[in-house]
């Protein structure tokens, strides 16, 4: 069946429609698009930057459009990864990163895991992987991701460096495990659309129970749709698919879908797990920054317990010497 509609980043969207005007729309179903932005609206850019504050990341287009610029977003996401590896500071580095990020999500979303999208994953993680690497202070990173927009981009980050440096609080990890790690950590949002979305932890929560209709049956099920859009040995395979889906399995406090017990779960995925909580909860607005030491200690008991303990010890490591 012929794809409709295509993702984009909302921040290609600007300088894509003043080289060639279209019709911009919003996704509020599974079928269901509507169209904010006509391709001869002198305004787009007003109506742009209102949803982009009220936390959309990605917005659509049809996708016989996406395919005439296709071209020009591999472009874009080439010259902002080039950025980020010639930046001269971790500002530079980030933005980089996390726009060569989201235009990636959007590729593989609308056209899958080809030789082209699996080439620009594997420089992106290489190069994030190296970035995370670095001995850069977690208060920090904090404080310089509170300062951008775009959750789902500063969620993926953040999660990767506090994996990264949480396996080497372990020493026992390899090149191929960190990059694993990374991969998932980049893309285990890849069907998300706005921050609301990325913002949910667990479906018991106030943060879900805000969600419109929608939003909630693709928050329920973005683990595993996730899982599937990246299926592809070139992907770092099975075991980068199983990160994905399981990374909001929190099973003390009830996390989602639910199959994963604390007693049988992999150190590889337990670290993950918390990595990627963890960087939900700290870059949520309502916790204040030199308290995210306070924020770790408060996940005591949902994760000092069967295969949580080692890895959250590593957090605990983390929070304390970075």
């Amino acid at each position: 069946m012929k794809k409709e509609y295509a993702k984009l980043n909302i921040d290609d969207i600007s300088e894509l429609f003043k080289e060639e005007p279209f019709d911009i729309f919003i996704r509020l179903g599974d079928s269901k698009f509507v169209k904010i932005i006509n391709f001869n609206d002198n305004a787009f850019e007003v109506t742009l930057e209102n949803y982009q504050r009220r936390g959309v990341n990605y917005l659509y287009c049809k996708y016989d459009k996406y395919q005439q610029v296709l071209s020009s977003l591999e472009r874009k996401i080439d010259d902002a990864l080039e950025d980020a590896n010639s930046a001269t500071s971790i500002d530079e580095s980030f933005s980089g990163l996390s726009n060569s990020m989201m235009g990636l999500k959007g590729m593989i979303t609308n056209i899958g895991i080809t030789p082209v999208t699996q080439k620009k994953t594997e420089n992106l993680v290489n190069a994030t992987l190296k970035e995370s690497e670095k001995d850069t202070k977690l208060e920090v990173l904090l404080e310089l991701l509170d300062q951008k927009p775009g959750f789902i981009s500063k969620q993926g980050l953040l999660t990767s460096y506090l994996v990264v440096s949480m396996i080497d609080e372990m020493d026992w990890t390899t090149e191929a495990v960190k990059k694993k790690l990374v991969t998932a950590s980049l893309f285990q949002n890849i069907t998300l659309d706005t921050d609301e979305q990325a913002m949910v932890t667990l479906t018991a929560s106030e943060d879900f129970n805000k969600l419109d209709d929608y939003s909630k049956d693709l928050v329920k099920n973005h683990p595993h749709l996730g899982a599937e859009l990246v299926h592809s040995p070139g992907f770092g395979g099975e075991e980068v698919q199983k990160l994905i889906k399981n990374h909001h399995e929190v099973p003390v406090m009830g996390g989602f879908p639910g199959r994963v017990s604390a007693h049988n779960i992999s150190i590889m995925d337990s670290c993950f797990i918390i990595a990627s909580h963890f960087a939900t909860t700290a870059l949520k607005k309502e916790v204040i920054r030199n308290n995210y030491a306070i924020v770790a200690q408060s996940l005591n008991e949902d994760f000092s317990v069967g295969g949580f303990k080692r890895g959250y010890q590593a957090l605990l490591k983390v929070v304390a010497n970075r």
